[in-house]
């Protein structure tokens, strides 16, 4: 839905057991017929054909906005997930290092609220007193790097402990 409705493109945590290039399969008379998710999307959607709003030509783009509001999400998300996932077992590493972007901005939004008082040391609370806070934080982190350049230190530049 993330990626139909609003355009972002989402990172998943690649479980071992997802398999690779999902496919559907449809038996029509005698013969057996696997759709890549891309195909499924379309046979999807040609069951609508009789629908005010069905679209002869519709672009695909089009056909997987119209199923998710339909309520049918799985060979849309296919669509998306099989690519991660060949590009995953290509590079796992690699893959990883994009998930785990948000674990990095929330650990230094936790030392923010933890150490450098953006809970409790902003006065006011619309977000121009939160940028100035933050700002001036940012500040003497780079005064306290900066001193500590000076004197030959070259560890735990930012650390601001047992500093009052």
């Amino acid at each position: 839905m993330a990626h139909v409705e609003f355009g972002l493109t989402c990172h998943y945590h690649i479980d071992q057991d997802w398999r690779r290039n999902v496919t559907y399969e449809h038996n029509f008379g005698s013969k057996t017929f696997n759709y890549t998710p891309e195909q499924e999307i379309n046979y999807l959607y040609r069951k609508y054909w009789n629908e005010p709003d069905y679209k002869k030509d519709a672009s695909l783009e089009y056909m997987m906005k119209y199923l998710v509001k339909k309520g049918i999400h799985e060979s849309v998300a296919m669509y998306f997930r099989n690519p991660c996932v060949a590009a995953y077992e290509e590079c796992p590493d690699g893959e990883l290092d994009v998930y785990h972007l948000r674990n990095h901005s929330e650990g230094i939004n936790s030392y923010m609220k933890g150490n450098l008082g953006l809970e409790t040391h902003i006065n006011g609370k619309r977000m121009k007193n939160i940028d100035l806070h933050v700002t001036e934080c940012c500040i003497v982190l780079l005064a306290v790097a900066l001193t500590r350049l000076q004197h030959g230190i070259t560890e735990r530049l930012s650390s601001v402990a047992y500093l009052t």
